[in-house]
């Protein structure tokens, strides 16, 4: 566990990173760093569910407003879904891969991860 959450803190300085100028972004960024903070400020279900909500709205508003979703949008819903869904995060992780080719090592890793916990139950 402390291991995914050492990736999805990664994740989420690498997706803040872009945030900085995302007014002119070709990214749609929405409410992105708010919940961001308020999840890592105060880790709980309710500021966890904020913030997959959150996520799962940027990837909906970038398709609906023909901007890009920003990297790491994909792989954070895919971490926050790991344990729940694991079919959904297989789903998210591929998505951020296909969007971010760059990304295919760590995608891969996590994917591979995804399949080794689910045949350890």
């Amino acid at each position: 566990m402390r291991k995914h959450n050492t990736i999805l803190t990664a994740i989420a300085l690498i997706v803040l990173s872009g945030c900085a100028a995302h007014s002119n972004s070709i990214y749609y960024w929405g409410n992105y760093s708010q919940t961001a903070y308020e999840y890592q400020k105060s880790p709980s279900e309710s500021s966890r569910q904020a913030h997959v909500q959150s996520l799962t709205a940027i990837v909906e508003n970038a398709v609906a407003q023909h901007k890009k979703i920003p990297p790491g949008i994909c792989a954070e819903l895919g971490m926050l879904q790991a344990q729940n869904s694991p079919e959904l995060a297989l789903q998210y992780f591929n998505e951020e891969k296909n969007l971010f080719p760059e990304s295919a090592p760590l995608m891969d890793k996590l994917i591979n991860d995804l399949h080794k916990d689910a045949r350890s139950l």
